[in-house]
């Protein structure tokens, strides 16, 4: 755009001509000065919205943030407080994603003796609510309790009644932290790939020299 800028500013007005013809000129030429200036915004902006967007679509992609991952990452669990049984708990959810510092659903049901439900209660929670060691059954007087914690949508549609339902369950987050792993892996093999393949196209001379002052590594 520097040339632009030349032209504009060294125009042709210095050339010698009439009155009109010289104003029909300088329009001219401010005109051409003006669309040069607007294409060169519009690039300049083109260019920063695209950066933006790259910008949001990789940590969208590496860390499972921005705002994108807002509704992308979120899990939705069914919720209520304290309801007589699962069925009048799923419909009457409230259907919203959980907030993002909570990635799990919690459940927690409450049966009598004789393995009627008696309590339901639904709820997103973090991670300090939903572990391993905070799923399972125990029994209270002539009642048992039961909680499990999940990770995927909707996942906790059911509710929890003996050992083999009350379990710790984090599908997702596995599989985004497999999926972050593979990407590292894939990023540090094109990145090595990259500077063998580079090696060949720098000259003896410099090689030497930068082995030399300890900037590359003589190994490959």
């Amino acid at each position: 755009m520097e040339w632009a800028s030349f032209l504009c500013e060294n125009g042709p007005f210095h050339l010698s001509l009439d009155g009109n013809e010289m104003m029909s000129v300088q329009l001219e030429w401010i005109l051409v000065c003006l669309i040069f200036a607007f294409l060169h915004q519009r690039s300049q902006t083109s260019k920063t919205n695209e950066h933006q967007h790259h910008k949001q679509r990789w940590a969208l992609f590496e860390y499972g943030t921005g705002p994108e991952a807002d509704t992308e990452s979120r899990v939705t669990c069914y919720t209520c407080v304290n309801v007589s049984d699962n069925l009048v708990c799923n419909k009457f959810a409230i259907d919203r994603p959980c907030p993002l510092d909570k990635d799990f659903c919690h459940t927690l049901h409450v049966m009598d003796s004789r393995g009627q439900s008696v309590v339901v209660n639904k709820k997103c929670a973090n991670s300090s609510e939903c572990s391993p060691q905070r799923v399972g059954c125990v029994s209270i007087d002539t009642q048992k309790v039961c909680v499990s914690c999940c990770d995927e949508m909707y996942c906790n549609i059911s509710v929890p009644t003996n050992y083999s339902t009350a379990i710790y369950s984090s599908t997702r987050a596995d599989r985004q932290r497999n999926t972050y792993d593979t990407s590292r892996v894939h990023q540090n093999t094109a990145s090595q790939r990259f500077s063998c393949g580079l090696r060949r196209f720098i000259p003896v001379e410099l090689t030497n020299h930068w082995r030399g002052a300890g900037g590359m590594s003589s190994e490959g």
